[in-house]
């Protein structure tokens, strides 16, 4: 697979053609010079099922040959997205290669495979060690190809993503580009659009990272690459960008074609990628019972698979987005321990100090903090316009900084969800130096402060702590003098926690309340 020449949309139909041509006339050297490029071409553009049938030509009726017949019925099956199919395939290949010799490049075929399987499951950690086996692992015969290689690192680049490893990310970009350099780049400018977007993104520029999000989809659209090459990662920045734009209902819109897109694909990660992402957003727009309810129901299609793979620590920080929002501290406060050291679980561990009157970052401290992206520029600068006015620097000032560097990259709902105290510094700035930028930032503030008065008004009938107690001992089945008993309660004051348990989530009695309490994650 090394070897692979160079493709468009119009020499793939001739390649395919004089492939087959050449199968009818019985042309041995013909057919074997041309299966490679033939069968990367079927890849991409989802034709297992020609891969499949063309790959008895892929090798001779040696053992070797054999074994390559097989390996690229493999990828034909994987193209298919019938996982299942290709993982059998991989466990017999598993124990045929050491009987080749070719067992090294074979071994390569079987990790590409397994890493692509593993990545739709949402098995990131397996994924990555499959991903690293098949592009480090020494080249004794052969190794994997120029078209190959680009869509590991492109799988990878967006495992990078989650973890926010932004080093990473640019190793990930400056290794395509070394293999668009090696290569050529008819076959790998797509994996190179996808892999700048995610790139930008995470350096905050929020602008250039939908731009080449778009610029991936269309790309791929014009291609006609579908199936494993799909541009899901980049519709999916396409929506998290509009979220950053704060556009939120169009980013919902966005990621609930993703959704569909990932269904038909078989990635159960880009699935709860998308629902987890269209949750967040329904909580920042104040529909938090909306947003609990799909979270519960999202625990409900995928928590057998979760429980085996990184799926649930991606909808652990989710639910911690909400529980923070809604000052569930001692939920929050178990979800930040099982989930991984992401800068977001950082800042609400920090935040959860400071409500909580533990130390603090000192203004000295929050100085030295790095800014070497927009993203941390526009977090430092709101973190310092915390502070009060030191040596004629003030918190305007500071603020005045941040919303520079928001207007270059198009930074609007970080600003947004900030506290009173920020929007306030916001309309000051906007009042000294009106631009269009600021003037529609401010109406946003606006809205959104609107957004939370109303669901403050709401959130006056939530359960109190003490409720929420009685409510998840009513799941247990014991008697209510009993629950009394354990939460030492008297009868009449557990009999108004009762009716205010009722009244509160507008149920009947005691079983419809566990299940309504269930829905909204409160037991």
């Amino acid at each position: 697979m090394a070897n692979a020449e160079k493709s468009s949309p119009s020499v793939r139909r001739v390649t395919t053609s004089a492939l087959e041509s050449a199968i009818e006339r019985g042309d041995v050297d013909f057919i074997y010079q041309m299966f490679a490029t033939t069968a990367r071409d079927l890849a991409q553009t989802g034709q297992g099922k020609e891969l499949i049938k063309l790959s008895k030509y892929a090798g001779d009726q040696s053992i070797d040959g054999k074994a390559l017949q097989k390996a690229f019925s493999l990828m034909g099956y994987l193209v298919e997205l019938d996982y299942s199919t290709a993982q059998a395939l991989a466990l017999e290949l598993e124990i045929e290669k050491e009987k080749t010799n070719i067992k090294d490049f074979i071994a390569k075929m079987i990790a590409f495979a397994r890493a692509f399987i593993n990545f739709a499951n949402g098995d990131l950690a397996n994924a990555n060690k499959e991903i690293t086996y098949a592009l480090t692992s020494p080249v004794l015969t052969t190794d994997l190809g120029g078209v190959d290689k680009p869509g590991l690192v492109r799988m990878r680049a967006l495992i990078e993503h989650l973890y926010s490893d932004l080093p990473a990310l640019r190793q990930s970009l400056t290794q395509i580009e070394n293999l668009v350099d090696e290569f050529g780049g008819t076959n790998i400018a797509h994996h190179q659009i996808a892999i700048k977007a995610l790139n930008y993104y995470e350096e905050g520029n929020y602008i250039k990272a939908s731009e080449f999000a778009k610029m991936g989809v269309a790309s791929a659209e014009a291609n006609g690459y579908v199936g494993l090459s799909a541009p899901l990662e980049c519709k999916y920045i396409v929506a998290r960008t509009l979220f950053e734009f704060a556009k939120l209902d169009q980013a919902l819109i966005e990621l609930d074609e993703l959704k569909k897109d990932a269904k038909d694909n078989k990635s159960v990660l880009f699935y709860v990628l998308a629902e987890t992402f269209a949750i967040r957003i329904l909580t920042a727009q104040s529909k938090v019972a909306e947003a609990l309810e799909r979270l519960n129901n999202l625990h409900l299609e995928v928590d057998p698979i979760a429980k085996q793979n990184d799926l649930a620590w991606l909808i652990d920080v989710t639910e911690l987005f909400i529980r923070f929002i809604l000052g569930d501290v001692a939920r929050a406060q178990i979800l930040i321990e099982r989930s991984p050291d992401l800068p977001y679980v950082r800042q609400v561990k920090l935040a959860l100090a400071g409500n909580a009157g533990m130390k603090t970052s000192t203004k000295d401290e929050v100085l030295n903090l790095p800014e070497s992206t927009f993203k941390e520029q526009i977090y430092k600068y709101l973190y310092l316009a915390e502070f009060k006015a030191e040596g004629g620097t003030g918190p305007k000032d500071w603020m005045k900084k941040a919303l520079e560097i928001g207007e270059i990259t198009g930074c609007r709902e970080m600003f947004i969800r900030q506290s009173n105290h920020h929007i306030n510094l916001i309309m000051e700035v906007t009042k000294d130096q009106p631009s269009m930028y600021l003037e529609e930032l401010v109406r946003d503030c606006v809205k959104r402060l609107n957004q939370r008065s109303q669901a403050d008004k709401a959130s006056s009938e939530n359960l109190t702590s003490r409720e929420i107690e009685v409510l998840k001992h009513l799941g247990t089945g014991k008697s209510i003098e009993a629950i009394g008993k354990t939460l030492h309660i008297s009868k009449n004051t557990m009999k108004t926690h009762l009716r205010n348990i009722y009244r509160k989530l507008e149920v009947a009695g005691r079983s419809e309340a566990v299940v309504k309490g269930k829905k909204l994650l409160l037991v």
